[in-house]
């Protein structure tokens, strides 16, 4: 009996094992579940996330292209002055722009005959009977604002040179030499050269202080990987506090000897205080022999 006694606790001991296996069973399982859950919960939650962010960029992308400074809109009446636009855009920012399409295109054109001209002339080794000269302003606010090339200088030289307009109001080309769409005016042939310039800036008294104005004269040649300065005019104007806006101007000039091929720009280091006027702010050069 004693044996049949402990056979029948064992049977009852084993089955509990059992069944305390058994839920522990289902206690891991259920952790697991439920962990598993969780976490493709969180997935879920995170990929909505991020794809509502996306959306959100996509759409901001869109109307910053629709709205922004250039919309897409004044491109489509740039093509056809008759079609009808899904949005009220300012119409006279649209003329802008448009203008600036069309004045654009036709001086790119300009300047592409001219430039195939002097390089033909250049390669035959026709020469004019003049010496190489030019003078130029400078280009509207609106071009030069818009078109910042970069040169493989620094960020300073690079984001602040000036352009020059070579096709209208006074302008001086002779014997060969020319500036570029980027604002360089080419050297057609070694020689010793005057080179000039002149900026107009304004200082306002209600600024921070530190009102001081850079206008530096670099070189580019294909044995230097890059620009050389040449020449450089500070100007530290004292400023009226009664006036709300004062008008300066920085000039220099000096002898070089340059050597065909180089290329000379000129950069400022405030562009938001230069005034565009063709009259004030100008660049050139003539070679002396």
């Amino acid at each position: 009996m004693t044996s049949d006694a402990q056979i029948h606790n064992n049977d009852k001991i084993s089955k509990h094992i059992t069944k305390q296996n058994q839920k522990d069973c289902a206690t891991k399982w259920n952790v697991f579940l439920l962990t598993l859950s969780f976490i493709l919960g969180a997935e879920t939650f995170i990929s909505a996330r991020l794809l509502h962010g996306l959306f959100e960029d996509i759409l901001k992308a869109q109307d910053e292209v629709k709205y922004g400074e250039y919309p897409v809109e004044c491109l489509y009446k740039f093509l056809d002055i008759n079609i009808q636009t899904y949005h009220q855009i300012d119409l006279e920012t649209c003329d802008l722009l448009i203008h600036e399409f069309g004045h654009g295109a036709q001086r790119w054109l300009q300047w592409d005959i001219k430039n195939v001209i002097f390089e033909s002339m250049d390669e035959c080794n026709i020469s004019q009977k003049y010496l190489p000269a030019i003078h130029v302003g400078a280009e509207t606010e609106l071009r030069q604002l818009n078109h910042l090339p970069g040169d493989g200088a620094n960020e300073r030289t690079s984001t602040h040179r000036l352009r020059w307009n070579n096709i209208e109001e006074q302008v001086t080309e002779d014997g060969l030499m020319r500036v570029s769409p980027d604002g360089e005016i080419i050297v057609p042939q070694d020689g010793l050269y005057f080179v000039y310039s002149q900026v107009y800036f304004q200082m306002i008294p209600s600024q921070p202080p530190g009102g001081n104005f850079f206008q530096t004269i670099y070189k580019r040649t294909t044995t230097h990987s890059q620009p050389i300065p040449l020449a450089k005019a500070r100007e530290v104007p004292s400023l009226d506090p009664t006036f709300n806006t004062q008008l300066f101007s920085s000039h220099q000039g000096a002898l070089f000897q340059l050597h065909k091929g180089d290329k000379l720009f000129l950069s400022v280091w405030d562009m938001n205080a230069v005034r565009f006027l063709p009259d004030s702010t100008y660049f050139g050069a003539f070679m002396v022999k």
